[in-house]
């Protein structure tokens, strides 16, 4: 009897990925071969754990260490290992948006950098939806106002609002919202002048729009130019900037 393969999804393999990049599937290593993005995702996490690695040393691990944790889960009980399983993956998270938030601020940024971090930030949200709870849609317009802009008029149904890190350039709000043209990416970034290159350009299979607003800049993100295009015109004339 045949037994067919479920197709991972982008999330289905980023998770099998961060469990044991080691040991995938064979649905998770199809995926990866046929998906751009998430081959490109693999590429720079594997590159974060070497740098992770030689940042931190080599650090020797007790003797017996994983045969001590293993024997006390078993004698634990299957009941009391599902209860901690929730808490240890919430425990790995953390470590790893800790990590992975140092080695952004370790790492040096030239001025023209933050379009092609919006880019990867924008390819990355499926995982970063996964774990985070969005602030209420209603808050919008506070999130724009504490950032230095007044919405004139809705820019479309938002989905997502949070704060997160931005490779590179600190916390910055990271808003998703939609648009009968398409889906919008918008990042707002406090920055000094000068911390960012202001620019229209395509990177990573996306287009975006770097530009000075508010308290620092914001970064547009769509799928493509058109859809840029429009947005970046309602943009403009649906939030006023303070200067």
């Amino acid at each position: 009897m045949s037994h067919e393969t479920t197709p991972a999804s982008c999330l289905d393999f980023r998770r099998e990925f961060l469990a044991d990049p080691r040991h995938l599937s064979a649905a998770a290593q199809s995926h990866a071969e046929s998906c751009a993005l998430c081959r490109a995702w693999s590429q720079r996490a594997q590159h974060a754990e070497q740098q992770i690695a030689q940042a931190l040393g080599a650090v020797p691990l007790p003797e017996g260490l994983n045969e001590r944790i293993l024997l006390r889960a078993q004698h634990a009980g299957p009941r009391a290992s599902r209860r901690w399983q929730p808490l240890a993956l919430a425990a790995s998270i953390l470590l790893s948006l800790a990590l992975g938030f140092s080695m952004w601020h370790l790492r040096p940024v030239s001025g023209s950098d933050l379009a092609q971090v919006a880019a990867r930030h924008a390819n990355d949200e499926g995982f970063e939806l996964a774990i985070h709870r969005s602030e209420p849609p209603e808050k919008f317009g506070a999130v724009l106002a504490s950032f230095g802009g007044r919405l004139q008029a809705p820019l479309g149904e938002v989905s997502y609002i949070h704060f997160c890190p931005v490779e590179g350039f600190g916390q910055g709000w990271h808003i998703i919202y939609n648009t009968p043209a398409g889906k919008l990416t918008l990042l707002l970034i406090p920055a000094k002048e000068g911390a960012a290159k202001v620019e229209t350009v395509q990177v990573e299979g996306r287009s975006v729009k770097v530009e000075r607003a508010g308290a620092g800049y914001y970064a547009l993100i769509a799928d493509d130019p058109r859809t840029l295009e429009e947005a970046a015109g309602n943009l403009k004339r649906r939030v006023r900037w303070e200067t």
